[in-house]
């Protein structure tokens, strides 16, 4: 049965049906911002794929989440949609889609399509000329065929740096989120190479400013009335906000699901 009072996640927990994940960073080299005009820059911290469903259960529900970090940051853990994969190099590059799409959820009743935040994180090190990338996307109203400005990729981006697409907007009007994405291609640069992944981004929960050696606690029940479900396969990412060159550093901290039957 579903999960819909305290006493119901109370008897959950009590027989055995939740699971900590231990996340844990140690950075020996700094990242880069991967789309260096965009400020302040996008960190991509680690993420965990999710177990499959046991027997007598048939979805995830987040609990709690902490974060210790080494350095000042605004952690935030998302769901993370996978879109595809560009490789920089050639005469335009090579996208491979996935087909993927932020789905559908149930609002007032109905059922709607989930848009989000555009992200990229390098999968394969940039070379030091990589050029810009041009990505097409369905937006956050269904219009198909809508281009993001040309964004410039940062030089010699190592593996996991991270940036947010700017999309088609411009101050408080236009495209507010993604569907999905129908092609990415890259242009200029001298001998591009490297990979790009681009994924869309469903909010799970966030922190406050967590200081250097501080850490951060929050319920992902009280701060969503109405929780989010998950399923086997899913990946969560931790992300935050930082400066143009992200440091070497080190951060530890975890995430907790229950089963639901």
């Amino acid at each position: 049965m579903a999960l819909t009072s305290i006493n119901s996640f109370i008897n959950r927990a009590s027989a055995g049906y939740t699971q900590t994940f231990l996340l844990w960073e140690e950075r020996q080299t700094a990242k880069q911002n991967l789309f260096a005009t965009i400020s302040p820059a996008l960190e991509y911290i680690t993420s965990i794929t999710l177990p499959a469903l046991p027997t007598g259960v048939t979805s995830y529900i987040p609990l709690h989440a902490t974060w210790f970090s080494g350095n000042v940051r605004t952690p935030f853990f998302a769901k993370m949609i996978h879109f595809g994969t560009i490789d920089i190099s050639g005469a335009s590059g090579t996208w491979t889609g996935t087909g993927n799409t932020m789905g559908t959820r149930t609002e007032l009743g109905v059922s709607n399509n989930v848009y989000g935040p555009l992200i990229g994180i390098v999968k394969t090190a940039l070379n030091s000329a990589p050029g810009s990338l041009n990505v097409t996307y369905v937006d956050d109203a269904g219009n198909a065929a809508e281009a993001a400005p040309a964004i410039a990729l940062t030089a010699s981006s190592a593996v996991k740096s991270a940036g947010l697409v700017r999309l088609n907007r411009t101050g408080n009007t236009g495209d507010r989120g993604v569907r999905s994405v129908s092609t990415v291609t890259r242009t200029s640069g001298t001998t591009p190479t490297g990979e790009v992944d681009l994924y869309g981004l469903i909010p799970i929960v966030g922190f406050d400013n967590v200081g250097t050696g501080v850490g951060g606690f929050v319920s992902c029940l009280t701060t969503n009335f109405h929780p989010i479900r998950l399923t086997a396969g899913d990946v969560i990412g931790v992300f935050s906000y930082g400066t143009t060159t992200l440091a070497a550093q080190a951060g530890l901290g975890h995430f907790t699901i229950i089963g639901e039957d």
